[in-house]
C-alpha cells in the first residue's frame, strides 16, 4: 500500500505484502490525531503507527541489531525505547507513556525487563506473504 505522499508510505514487516488489524474505533481516532511532543512539536500518530508495525516479526529468527537479544516470536519486536524517542522526536518517558496507552488500547502489549523491551503486536491478526501463503498472528487473541 503506497502513497504518493511520502509521509503516508506504509511499511509492512519484512516478507509481508498484507497485514489484517483488529482496531478499535479509540484507536483509530487516535491514528487520525497527533502527539504533541516536550519540545512542542507535532508527530501524526500513523506515522508511529507505521513505524512500529513495521518492526514486527513475521519468523522466529529473532533481529540481530540488539546488543542483548531478547527471546522473540512471530507476531513480536524487540525495541529501544531511547531509539523510537529519537525517532519521534520526544523524551523516553513520554515515548514510554505512548506505549502504555497503545497497550491500553489493545494495539500492543509492552514487556520490558532489565535488558530488553519487547513490544507484542496484539492488534495484527495475521499477514500474507509474496507467495500467497497466510499466517496468523500467534501473539494475537483475534487470530485462528
Amino acid at each position: 500500500m503506497k502513497s504518493k505522499n511520502k509521509n503516508n508510505v506504509f511499511t509492512l514487516p519484512k516478507s509481508a505484502t498484507a497485514i489484517t488489524l483488529h482496531l478499535s474505533n479509540e484507536t483509530w481516532e487516535w491514528l487520525d490525531s497527533v502527539t504533541e511532543t516536550s519540545s512542542g512539536k507535532a508527530i501524526e500518530n500513523r506515522k508511529i503507527f507505521r513505524e512500529l508495525i513495521s518492526m514486527m516479526q513475521t519468523t522466529d529468527e529473532n533481529d540481530k541489531q540488539f546488543y542483548r537479544l531478547a527471546k522473540t516470536c512471530k507476531g513480536q519486536s524487540q525495541i529501544s525505547e531511547v531509539a523510537l524517542a529519537e525517532s519521534w522526536g520526544m523524551g523516553r518517558k513520554q515515548c514510554h507513556n505512548l506505549l502504555l496507552n497503545l497497550e491500553r488500547m489493545g494495539v500492543i502489549k509492552l514487556t520490558s525487563d532489565r535488558t530488553a523491551s519487547v513490544v507484542t503486536f496484539t492488534c495484527v491478526v495475521g499477514w500474507q506473504t509474496a507467495d500467497g501463503d497466510y499466517s496468523f498472528n500467534p501473539e494475537s487473541p483475534w487470530g485462528n
